[in-house]
């Protein structure tokens, strides 16, 4: 067999194109099963989010919260009804502290 050189090989000449997988919630017996079935020595397990997976998504939560809430007080503004911007700002800015502790609890305890 001809030995390859890392740099002159592309990922796609190498890598699984038909990938077994288990899910999280397989059982090990069907896990051992499939390894027998398709003669593989290990299966990835699909289906969970990593802890970056999790604050990654809790950025993008705080992220498009701040984001809404922008749009909406510049609608506010525009609309020359500054009196109910400065209203909505204060309790957008009270949720915001409560979707921060939400979000770190769920990463606690997920």
């Amino acid at each position: 067999m001809k030995k390859l050189a890392a740099a002159d090989v592309k990922v796609s000449r190498v890598m699984t194109k038909n990938l077994i997988t288990v899910s999280v919630g397989s059982m090990v017996e069907d896990a051992v099963k499939k390894m027998i079935d398709f003669d593989v020595e290990c299966l990835p397990v699909v289906g969970y989010l990593t802890l970056a997976d999790r604050m990654m998504l809790s950025v993008y939560a705080i992220f498009l919260y701040n984001l809404s809430v922008s749009v909406y007080l510049m609608r506010l503004v525009d609309a020359k009804k500054t009196e109910e911007a400065q209203k909505f700002n204060k309790k957008a800015s009270k949720l915001l502290a409560v979707l921060i502790i939400a979000l770190i609890m769920i990463q606690l305890f997920a």
